[in-house]
């Protein structure tokens, strides 16, 4: 695993101020070394809270300390942080080797390095995106907020999504950071359209000094998708499109303003007309793809209007399908006007 240090992974220290900066390097250097107690000369300037939060979203790797069991007394002249750990010195050092040998599996059997930086990524997001699931009944579980439940368990919640995507960027060599704000209930939203905003957490990535937004917890965990399938709607999204159910401080983070970084665009699954469309459904048709994603320039109404276009499509080339015996299936998020296309 690489250094615990390395400021081109901490995008939220370098907001911070010199003086700042100097309070965050010894408080996560106490932390690494598994101190609970650590004096810092004085209070940052940011507010301690925020000092907290920050380290908390940049490093992934301080998986073993409570965040919302922190204390803290001041002094005349310096400040005291009292810090409860979740695991004792031994399973942390046990948990270590196994995230160790996770990554490792991760990067040595998935990975290779003729990929660029939009593969490495890519190869990031699937993985978590096919092998973790969301917890729905433990979601106040503190593993599933780390790294331990995604990379160890195959479960987890948005954070630990984020701090898990984030983990693997770092060892990939693509710049990314975690994200906070507020999204729409997805449960809900993807099923009617409205819901109510709660906490979230998920990603912003930087290729080729271009920014994205990427929440693997939504291409996951989407009640659209089929289970054994991975989607790309929260892939590489530009500003005006992941804020349509995604809300952030954007004076506190990078401008995400280019269109052309997403999945689609970049693989040229990306549909500007109906009649391009019913094209690229034979083409696929014909060479026997049996699920593909795409993203509309164009809006359908549901599921069922995009299934009767498909199957009137289909009906003109009676010849392709003398060969094929096929059953139809369109999971389609109205919102992102993306859409999982099933002919098995």
């Amino acid at each position: 695993m690489s250094s615990l240090t390395n400021p081109k992974q901490r995008y939220y220290y370098s907001l911070l101020s010199e003086n700042d900066k100097k309070i965050y390097d010894d408080i996560v250097s106490a932390w690494r070394d598994l101190n609970r107690n650590v004096k810092i000369p004085n209070s940052p300037s940011c507010g301690i809270s925020t000092m907290l939060e920050y380290i908390r979203y940049d490093i992934p790797k301080l998986f073993y300390v409570d965040f919302n069991g922190i204390s803290y007394r001041n002094h005349f002249n310096s400040v005291t942080l009292n810090t409860r750990f979740h695991y004792t010195d031994s399973e942390i050092a046990n948990l270590k080797k196994q995230l160790n040998k996770a990554i490792k599996s991760f990067t040595c059997n998935i990975l290779n390095e003729k990929m660029s930086p939009f593969e490495r990524e890519l190869s990031a997001h699937d993985f978590l995106a096919s092998t973790v699931k969301y917890d729905f009944q433990s979601k106040n579980d503190f593993e599933n907020a780390s790294i331990v439940a995604p990379l160890l368990k195959n479960r987890g919640i948005c954070e630990g999504y984020a701090k898990a995507f984030k983990l693997l960027c770092d060892e990939i060599g693509v710049s990314s950071l975690v994200a906070f704000g507020t999204a729409v209930n997805s449960l809900n939203y993807v099923k009617t359209g409205t819901g109510e905003y709660e906490g979230h957490a998920w990603n912003i990535v930087k290729i080729g000094g271009k920014c994205a937004h990427v929440d693997v917890t939504w291409d996951s965990v989407n009640p659209l998708q089929n289970n054994s399938k991975i989607r790309y709607d929260y892939f590489n999204l530009a500003d005006d499109e992941i804020s349509k159910d995604h809300v952030w401080d954007k004076n506190k983070y990078p401008k995400c303003d280019t269109h052309n970084m997403s999945y689609y665009h970049v693989n040229d699954y990306y549909i500007t007309s109906k009649g391009d469309f019913e094209k690229y459904i034979i083409n696929q048709i014909k060479n026997k793809v049996a699920s593909f994603n795409v993203k509309f320039s164009f809006e359908f109404e549901d599921n069922k209007e995009i299934t009767r276009y498909i199957s009137k499509a289909m009906s003109k080339y009676p010849l392709i399908l003398k060969t094929w015996s096929y059953s139809l299936g369109v999971s389609y998020n109205k919102a992102m006007r993306t859409a999982l296309i099933t002919i098995e």
